[in-house]
């Protein structure tokens, strides 16, 4: 009966010692823009509607969307999130362009290229 009891406690504790280290083994689900930039570098799941711009994102995440859903449509596609930065030089040619500022990206793990939303 001592022996089970150990063997009990040993199991338990190292199962409370195995979790104490734990890191998200699924998706991080991504629902608002706020939530965004405590992500970068982790594999998330992007829950939102896709905006019909140039530059297509959900939840402010840049995504390829060569096919725009219906407008209202909740889409959720997974990838990396990667953040870049756009710094101001006086000596580029005046065109259309993002502003200087921090911006983010969805893409494919293997890739590296923006994830497509179907």
């Amino acid at each position: 009966m001592t022996r089970i009891c150990c063997i009990t406690l040993l199991l338990g504790i190292t199962a409370l010692l195995g979790c104490a280290g734990h890191t998200h083994r699924y998706p991080i689900l991504i629902t608002q823009p706020t939530e965004v930039a405590d992500h970068v570098g982790k594999v998330v799941l992007l829950r939102g509607v896709v905006t019909n711009s140039k530059i297509p994102t959900i939840n402010g995440v840049e995504v390829d969307a060569p096919k725009y859903p219906e407008p209202d449509r909740v889409v959720e596609v997974m990838g990396r999130l990667d953040r870049y930065r756009i710094e101001s030089s006086s000596d580029e040619l005046p065109v259309a362009t993002r502003p200087p500022g921090v911006y983010y990206r969805l893409v494919d793990t293997s890739t590296g290229k923006l994830i497509e939303v179907n």
